[in-house]
């Protein structure tokens, strides 16, 4: 009966958030709350406050929770396609980026040359599509060359 996301906070819905989890895990779930003022109510109905969404997500689909304020990409993973249903957020309460992912390669890597390998996979046309078939913007998309621009990403 989740239509909306005041529903999180009517009384009995068991809601898992990711909050302890590392931005971009928990940076937005924070602001789609605070900019509904919706953080109070639904804290009161919080049973799971995750650190890994990975581990919150297989907590939610074995029906340990009810519902959650997830990326869109989750719900194109394996483990959870076609396991749960999602509905959009209003981007008006969306907070503004920068909501961004960085590869990097350390510096005391084993093997460079397979991790400068992956690290061009990842950046090519090929390994772009992979992510955008997972819910993520492609750097050479019209929108992710936006992103690039404004966001002042820069190769070291």
């Amino acid at each position: 009966g989740i239509r909306d996301l005041k529903d999180l906070a009517e009384p009995g819905v068991r809601v898992m958030l990711p909050l302890r989890a590392s931005p971009p895990g928990s940076g937005p779930v924070k602001g789609i709350l605070k900019n509904s003022g919706l953080t109070e109510p639904v804290m009161k109905n919080m049973v799971a406050n995750g650190a890994c969404v990975i581990t919150m997500m297989c907590d939610l689909v074995d029906g340990k929770g009810d519902a959650s304020i997830i990326e869109k990409r989750l719900t194109t993973h394996d483990r959870f396609k076609d396991k749960i249903e999602y509905m959009p957020i209003d981007e008006k309460l969306i907070p503004p980026g920068p909501l961004t992912f960085t590869l990097n390669i350390m510096k005391y890597v084993k093997d460079e040359k397979l991790a400068d390998d992956f690290a061009d996979f990842v950046c090519s046309v090929e390994g772009q599509e992979i992510f955008e078939r997972h819910g993520f913007t492609s750097i050479h998309s019209a929108r992710g060359l936006e992103l690039i621009e404004r966001f002042g990403v820069k190769d070291v």
